[in-house]
């Protein structure tokens, strides 16, 4: 008696499914869309740092001095402004590219922080406040961007991952 292995009978019309499973009790939509703005606040918060820090070294080799952050918020505050709306903005398209989002929502996302930055810059031109208000325009920039992901929430809660169900624009 000889023992042999038997390989399991294939199945000639196997379709390979392209969408995800759906989603279990871990995995539920609005977790995924909690998850998704926390991934976005911490990469923001990244490119913020990383902005400032760099915005600071040029300074401080241009004004041959030693400006503090502070400093350079009373003192250039349109400059200190862009720089941290620039630094909210580029990371986050690849991120969001990277998480499959279509490059209109990515640059979308990155407008509404750019825009959101044009009435600080000019009140700090103006001088109708003093200095450049960064924390107020920081704060606002992540409830616009928790409300354009409210607004765009099936693409933020979906099951499916977008890149598979649709080709990337």
């Amino acid at each position: 008696m000889s023992t042999t292995l038997r390989e399991p009978p294939l199945k000639e019309h196997a379709v390979i499914s392209l969408e995800r499973t759906p989603a279990t009790q871990t995995d539920h939509p609005w977790r995924r869309f909690a998850r998704h703005y926390l991934e976005m606040a911490v990469v923001m918060g990244i490119g913020m740092f990383a902005a400032a820090s760099v915005f600071m070294v040029v300074l401080n080799l241009a004004v041959e001095g030693d400006v503090t952050w502070e400093q350079a918020l009373l003192d250039y505050p349109a400059h200190a402004l862009l720089v941290v709306a620039i630094g909210m903005s580029v990371p986050m398209i690849p991120w969001m590219r990277h998480r499959r989002h279509s490059r209109k929502s990515a640059y979308e996302m990155a407008a509404v922080m750019g825009i959101l930055a044009i009435p600080f810059i000019c009140l700090a031109l103006f001088e109708v406040v003093k200095g450049a208000q960064c924390s107020v325009y920081c704060a606002l920039g992540f409830v616009a961007m928790f409300v354009l992901m409210l607004i765009r929430r099936e693409e933020y809660v979906s099951h499916r991952q977008l890149a598979i169900t649709s080709p990337r624009r």
